[in-house]
């Protein structure tokens, strides 16, 4: 498991078809319950990736909380490693990596000439195909390999989709009750 106030939430509240967001707290409760019933059975709350990376028992990890993308990093050079990023048909977080400029940049220019490299097709689908993570350029997409476009870690099925939430902003009542249960989970 990944020690995160949203992060580590995320299986029991979609197992119990709540939103990651919630702030429902009879649903943060029960979410609760469930990590106190799977503690035993946790071998690390450590993030998958530095722990394998790090611990001399990584051999022992044999399912771990990670984000698309990540099993490439853990499989190495072996493209047909054990790691397989799956997501449960309940649905997951859905993420989004972004890029801005700070408005006080002195390299604003420069910034924003960067950004749009990225975004050209060509660049995008370079991108996708190399560090193995989803676009949201439609034009990039025409010029992916097969394999990434069939990569249903990447590009889920609707219906994953459609049980999925994006992470929101919570208030800070939610974050405290959300901190008060990932430190006596890390207990």
């Amino acid at each position: 498991m990944h020690l995160d106030f949203t992060d580590t939430l995320i299986a029991p509240l979609k197992l119990a078809g709540a939103s990651i967001n919630t702030a429902n707290t009879h649903e943060l409760k029960a979410a609760y319950e469930v990590l106190l019933k799977q503690k035993p059975h946790v071998l690390t709350y450590q993030y998958a990736i530095s722990f394998v990376q790090e611990a001399a028992n990584a051999d022992q990890l044999h399912m771990a909380f990670a984000y698309s993308g990540d099993q490439y990093s853990l499989n190495g050079d072996n493209e047909d490693g054990p790691w397989q990023y799956i997501i449960p048909k309940e649905g997951t977080s859905i993420w989004i990596d972004c890029l801005s400029v700070v408005a006080s940049s002195k390299k604003e220019k420069a910034a924003r000439q960067f950004i749009n490299f990225l975004h050209q097709a060509d660049m995008a689908a370079l991108n996708a195909n190399e560090v193995g993570s989803a676009t949201v350029n439609r034009e990039a997409r025409k010029l992916l390999d097969k394999e990434t476009l069939a990569d249903s870690g990447l590009y889920p099925h609707p219906n994953i989709i459609k049980n999925s939430d994006f992470y929101q902003m919570i208030s800070d009542k939610n974050l405290r009750q959300r901190n008060r249960i990932i430190k006596a989970v890390a207990q």
